[in-house]
Formats: structure tokens, sequence, C-alpha cells
């Protein structure tokens, strides 16, 4: 990511302009940066790592103010990149799910006569054939129905707590 490498190549040369070691302050203030919880945190660690390079409090703190305002600002760019990348991905995914089309069944002429057939063969009644839910044949199931018993809640009547049973 862009960011990073933008801030570090300034912080180093900041550093080196106010004599101090590029490499060995340069992780402790990255490290101050990112463990900090807000920016008066921020300033204050900074302020004491840098103590040795600058004397003069205000310069000291105006260079404090410069790193943190440097470093927030490379933090907003890495985000909105990472944001990008992320909206990026999910263009791309989208874009492949839409080129996924699903093909319909090709349903052959030979299929569709062969089902025609069946229908035509099993959809045929004769005249001495009656119809297998007419009104005759309905009361005759209601009849049926009434014959059957529930073995489900005779088993349950029957039920005695702490016996064991077998299925039959």
């Amino acid at each position: 990511m862009a960011a990073p490498c933008a801030f570090e190549p300034w912080l180093e040369s900041r550093l080196e302009a106010l004599g101090l070691d590029g490499d060995v302050y340069g992780g402790y203030i990255r490290g101050v940066l990112r463990e900090a919880e807000c920016d008066a945190e921020r300033l204050e660690g900074l302020a004491g790592a840098l103590a040795a390079g600058e004397s003069d409090e205000d310069v000291l703190q105006e260079v404090c103010k410069e790193i943190i305002k440097k470093w927030s600002e490379a933090q907003y760019v890495e985000i909105s990149e990472k944001k990008e990348d992320e909206i990026q991905a999910i263009t791309n995914i989208i874009e492949k799910q839409a080129q996924i089309v699903v093909k319909p069944k090709e349903i052959l002429k030979e299929d569709t006569l062969q089902k025609a057939a069946l229908l035509a063969q099993y959809a045929e009644v004769t005249d001495d054939e009656e119809y297998p839910f007419s009104s005759a044949s309905l009361e005759n199931v209601y009849s049926l129905a009434g014959s059957f018993s529930d073995s489900g809640l005779s088993f349950v009547q029957k039920y005695k707590p702490g016996r064991r049973y077998e299925c039959s």
C-alpha cells in the first residue's frame, strides 16, 4: 500500500533534519503512533522520544504535531485505498457471477412426443371405467376412513412408564 511507503521516507528525512537516526527513532515513533489511543498520547510519546534531538519546546511541539498530521493523512489514504480494493474485488465477483448463465435444458422433440404419447395413453377414460373421484367413490373413501383405528393413540393409552417396549 502506498500510504506507509510515502510516510516512512518523509519521517526518516524529517528525523535526519533534526539530527536523529531515522532507523532507530523511526521504528520507535511508528510504534508510538500505532499504539497510542488518541492524539494527546501520541503527542506526549513523540515529545519524549524527540526531546533528545530538539531542545526548544515550541519547535518540538510543532514537529510532533507535524508528524501526527502526516501519519494521520497516510492512514486515511491507506484506509481509502483498502476500501477501493475491496470495492474492486466485490465488483469483479459480481461481474464474474453475471457472466455465469444457466443454460436452459434442451428438450428434444423425441422427448416431447414421448411425453405427449404417455399423457394421451393414461388420460383416456373409457365409458365403462369410473373416474376415481366421483361422488359415489368419495362416499366409499369416507366410510372406509371411519373403520381405521389410531394404533398410536391406543399405544399411548396403554403406555406404562419404566417398562420397555419392543417394536413389532
